[in-house]
């Protein structure tokens, strides 16, 4: 077996991820690509929950900063520190989640979803440290 990526063998595509679950946009991105490269393909979702903003950015944590700054890093830790507002300076806790998809031909789909706690604090400097 030999794992490749899409762009080892020739293959470019962005899918919207507009679901509704992590699950929902892994499967779709799965699908995509065992669809244009004909091969077995894994792909993920995943995002941040703070509980304190009742569970966002969630699914929709690449566009948080806004879709001008999808995938972003430090702009999605600005938005987040805004949004967080004095509650930032209370180290609040926050879950990264994950799920997983594997496509595979002709239509059968194995899927798997985590998740992992990790707790995290937010600098008086308006860092990311954990």
């Amino acid at each position: 077996m030999e794992l490749v990526t899409p762009k080892d063998i020739g293959i470019r595509f962005d899918v919207a991820e507009d679901g509704a679950t992590y699950l929902d946009n892994a499967k779709k991105k799965a699908d995509t690509g065992r669809r244009l490269s004909g091969l077995p393909t894994l792909a993920d979702d995943s995002g941040l929950e703070v509980p304190l903003l009742g569970g966002r950015p969630g699914v929709q944590s690449a566009y948080f900063a806004g879709r001008d700054h999808y995938g972003d890093g430090p702009a999605l830790v600005r938005a987040l520190l805004t949004a967080l507002g004095d509650g930032a300076g209370s180290s609040p806790p926050a879950s990264f989640r994950c799920a997983a998809v594997l496509a595979l031909p002709p239509s059968r789909a194995a899927n798997t979803a985590s998740a992992s706690t990790r707790c995290s604090s937010w600098p008086a400097g308006g860092g990311w440290r954990s």
